[in-house]
């Protein structure tokens, strides 16, 4: 008998073992077959059994090769695959291997913050949104102005061919975006839109007076800005207005914050409307609803025909506030397919709102607010602090378990917050922090964090 085999006897004659051995041979193998059975697949002893039966009878070599190892199998058996089926991967490199190529193919946000320190950054308050600038440069926008960081969070110090930009002056810009070497600047606090050259920071053209814009999309030749109870299309040549639609012939949004285009279509979030996105073409003309398990939307954007969005924390008055808060709403980005259906959610329980969120490259970056201290404490108010997320298109590897962040027992509500990127939903003001997520699925939980006003981080 071999030691794996002996390790497993009972060194002493117990009073079970006696009971036991009246037993016959058929109805060992049963009660052994059904104990096993009531364990979990990664528990101890199920991993000794797989162990001492591949070793008594392994597998012969072209069971192997053509059928667990073939290419053709392979892909039918992963492709039935979820996230929580990742202990696949840890069958041996092959099945590794196919597990990264999963991941890669269906896009998963891997959420691992990575955090930025702005702390130290003089002005830097209430940041509300940022585009990606030539050179590898990150535009951030604060109250008034526009600050500029390289790639890896780093200020740009001392000279930079964006310092015309810096010293222009704004009221409370809530969105910018990168256009043909101009730069579309949303400002929520003076209502228009400006176009201001990047080179020495020259307006072009400004918009007429608008109502409450917030955030902007560019679609062809026009710019398509969501402004309350209606969506202002504006001409790229010259900002002026061509026309404004609602949600319905003669019926406005309840409050339209943020779009975003996918094939001459506009994804609409209204944040009285729980449940739904409008979608609308280029024309104003309503096409459908999209519905599905989510809250009242708020920022959006998409890439490659899937939807990315985060909710709006759902107010403390709400007769469903509990319940909504313990479904994670407002502390969560939600992947969707274009009809609805949830693809993966990811849960952000230190944050307290999201400002704003859009892809650079393949990373993801997530402007929001977090709280000061840990966010475990009751209903009471507490310091919001922006931060910055980055959130990357990279599998994690094929070992890593899969796992969600938990939400909190007791949410937190939001404390004034300002947005921080491009789409993305109003909120009040305070300092500000960056955070990035990469499209894969989630290695650990991350660990309570405290947060300091002015953070950024990233998921990785």
């Amino acid at each position: 008998m071999s030691d794996d085999k002996r390790s497993l006897q009972c060194p002493l004659r117990s009073r079970l073992t006696i009971r036991l051995d009246i037993l016959s041979r058929n109805d060992l193998l049963l009660l052994a077959a059904k104990a096993l059975n009531q364990l979990s697949c990664s528990h101890h002893l199920r991993i000794f059994a797989d162990a001492l039966v591949a070793s008594e009878k392994p597998l012969p070599l072209w069971c192997v090769n053509r059928v667990l190892l073939a290419p053709d199998i392979l892909s039918r058996l992963f492709d039935s695959l979820a996230l929580r089926d990742c202990v696949v991967a840890m069958v041996c490199s092959v099945w590794s291997a196919a597990w990264a190529q999963l991941l890669h193919r269906r896009r998963y946000l891997n959420p691992e913050p990575r955090c930025h320190d702005l702390a130290s950054i003089n002005g830097l308050y209430e940041c509300s949104t940022m585009a990606a600038m030539p050179e590898g440069a990150l535009a951030i926008t604060a109250r008034d102005r526009l600050f500029f960081f390289t790639a890896q969070g780093e200020t740009l110090k001392g000279y930079s061919i964006w310092q015309s930009l810096a010293k222009v002056e704004f009221g409370i810009p809530s969105c910018i975006l990168l256009l043909d070497g101009t730069l579309l600047l949303v400002d929520s606090e003076r209502q228009h839109v400006r176009r201001l050259r990047l080179s020495d920071g020259v307006e072009l053209s400004r918009s007429p007076q608008l109502e409450a814009p917030y955030n902007a999309v560019v679609a062809g030749d026009l710019l398509l800005v969501p402004t309350t109870h209606s969506v202002s299309v504006l001409s790229l040549a010259n900002l002026q207005t061509r026309f404004s639609f609602g949600k319905a012939a003669g019926i406005g949004f309840g409050q339209a914050v943020d779009c975003a285009v996918h094939n001459d279509e506009v994804y609409i979030t209204d944040t009285e409307t729980q449940r739904e996105l409008h979608v609308s073409n280029l024309q104003g003309r309503p096409l459908r609803t999209v519905s599905g398990h989510f809250g009242a939307p708020a920022c959006i954007t998409i890439k490659e025909g899937r939807i990315y969005m985060f909710e709006l924390r759902p107010p403390p008055h709400d007769d469903s506030y509990r319940e909504r808060c313990d479904r994670g709403e407002g502390k969560r980005l939600l992947v969707l397919e274009l009809n609805g259906t949830v693809r993966q959610e990811i849960f952000l329980p230190d944050m307290i709102e999201v400002q704003s969120l859009c892809f650079l490259g393949d990373t993801l970056w997530v402007v929001a607010h977090a709280a000061e201290g840990s966010l475990s404490s009751d209903d009471e108010e507490i310091p919001a602090t922006p931060i910055l997320t980055e959130v990357l298109e990279t599998p994690t590897s094929a070992n890593e378990e899969v796992s969600v962040t938990p939400i909190p027992e007791t949410p937190i509500p939001a404390t004034p917050i300002l947005q921080t990127q491009n789409p993305t939903t109003p909120i009040p003001a305070t300092p500000a922090h960056v955070t990035q997520i990469p499209e894969t699925p989630v290695p650990k939980p991350p660990m309570r964090r405290f947060y300091s006003p002015l953070h950024a981080f990233m998921f990785l």
